[in-house]
This record gives C-alpha cells, sequence and structure tokens, in this order.
C-alpha cells in the first residue's frame, strides 16, 4: 500500500490500527501514515470518519484520481510489473499477483542476472561514492542498479560507466526506501547495500526499517549494512568470481 501511494494510484485509505496493540507500532505501518500524510492522502482510521466521510465526501472524491481495474505499476529496476487483478465480479475480492522477470533467490551464476540496491543515508553518501567509484567496473557486472533518487543521482554524476545501469526510485523520505522494499519482497532486488548512519536519528525511520524488514522476510537476500561489510563482500564474493 505504501508503494501504491508514491505512485500515485492510492488517494483515500482506511487504516483501522488498534492502539491496544503493537500494530500501530509496527514499521510497515507507521511508514503507510507517514507516506499518507506526504502525498496528501486522506487516511480515515475510524468508524466516525468513514461515516461522514460517506456521507459529505464520498460523491466528491470517487471522480478523483480515477484509476482503471485491473492496474499495474512496472517496477523501474527489474522489469517486474504488479498486477492487481479483479478474483471474481460478484463478490469485489481482489488478489494480488507478482509476474517476476530474470529473477534469482540471491547472487545468481550469473552477475547479470542479479541487481543490486545502493542506499545510503544523506551522512554516508560521501563513503558510497567513494565505494561506487573503487568498485564500479565489478558494479557494471551486475543487471542493473536501484537506488533512492538522490543516491542514484550522485552515483550517476559520479560514474558515467554505471549511469545506464542505475533506476532511481523516489528520494527515501518521499517513499523511495518503500518502493525498494517492495522489489525486495517481490523478488526484484537479490543485494542490498545500505550505508546506514549511526549517529544521526531519520524523520522516516519507519521507512528504512521496512527495508531491513523484507530483508528478513525475503532471507536469500544479500543484505549488508556498513562499508567494511560491503568492502569485503564485493572484494570476496565478486571479484573473487573472475
Amino acid at each position: 500500500l505504501s508503494h501504491l501511494i508514491t505512485q500515485r494510484k492510492l488517494s483515500i485509505i482506511w487504516p483501522f490500527l488498534s492502539p491496544t496493540t503493537a500494530h500501530l507500532l509496527f514499521p510497515e505501518n507507521l511508514a503507510l501514515l507517514r507516506l499518507a500524510d506526504q502525498w496528501r492522502v486522506k487516511k480515515l482510521m475510524n468508524k466516525g470518519s468513514v461515516n461522514e466521510w460517506l456521507r459529505i465526501e464520498a460523491k466528491r472524491d470517487a471522480k478523483l484520481n480515477i484509476q482503471q481495474i485491473p492496474f499495474a505499476t512496472i517496477f523501474a529496476g527489474s522489469g517486474m510489473t504488479l498486477t492487481y487483478q479483479e478474483a471474481a465480479l460478484d463478490d469485489k475480492k481482489y488478489s494480488v499477483q507478482c509476474s517476476k522477470k530474470n529473477t534469482v533467490n540471491n547472487v545468481g551464476a550469473k552477475l547479470e542476472e542479479t541487481v543490486v540496491a545502493l542506499i545510503s543515508h544523506d551522512e554516508m553518501k560521501s563513503r558510497m561514492l567513494d565505494f561506487v567509484i573503487d568498485y564500479e567496473r565489478d558494479l557494471s557486472k551486475f543487471k542493473s542498479i536501484v537506488t533512492t533518487g538522490t543516491t542514484g543521482k550522485l552515483i550517476q554524476e559520479a560514474s558515467p560507466i554505471l549511469a545506464n545501469k542505475v533506476q532511481r526510485y523516489h528520494s527515501g523520505p518521499k517513499g523511495g526506501d518503500i518502493e525498494i522494499a517492495t522489489e525486495i519482497l517481490c523478488g526484484g532486488c537479490h543485494v542490498v547495500i545500505f550505508l546506514t548512519d549511526p549517529l544521526h536519528p531519520h524523520p522516516h525511520i519507519e521507512d528504512i526499517r521496512v527495508v531491513f524488514g523484507a530483508c528478513m522476510i525475503n532471507d536469500q537476500v544479500r543484505m549488508l549494512s556498513n562499508e567494511i561489510q560491503a568492502r569485503d563482500w564485493m572484494d570476496t564474493v565478486i571479484r573473487g568470481r573472475y
């Protein structure tokens, strides 16, 4: 749902989350609520809000941001399509299907089958650029590189060799982390290099935790969360292949 918000597929959500359980504090739910505010999506979070909306606003809102059903979202990084198909017209049930192309569980037999994500906090972007320059020939062997918006732009400017490999999503605060997390969950990303800043808190920490959670759910993804670990992996695993 958070990914669909960043793609402007949703304009209204009804997130009925219990205030007496931990569900309200789950990172994916906090990220959903934060992104709804970021993208100006209406949140109807209780019965009273929904009833008033149905009575006063629903007729007008039905004309806004009209979407066809089924609709599809194309992922920039992997060529994968997320489609929402109507399962039965009579009872209005819907199902979600992920159509994956050229995906592997983790680092494939060939690097040209592997998609790597490069994400870095603001204070770590210079470190990420140093890493990219040091390993740009190695990174160029991957199928593609998915990034959040600002990091991707900096990589393209710093490394012409990788410019065409980089597929940029939104910046982290606008949902780029969520978009990459969705790629991970649907099998469209196989390696995540996330240079986190351990000293400074981030206002979109919920989105960041969703990326880590996606890697834990799809536990075949290789996850590297600091520069030393990432460099060691490139030296021993990637360069060791050739």
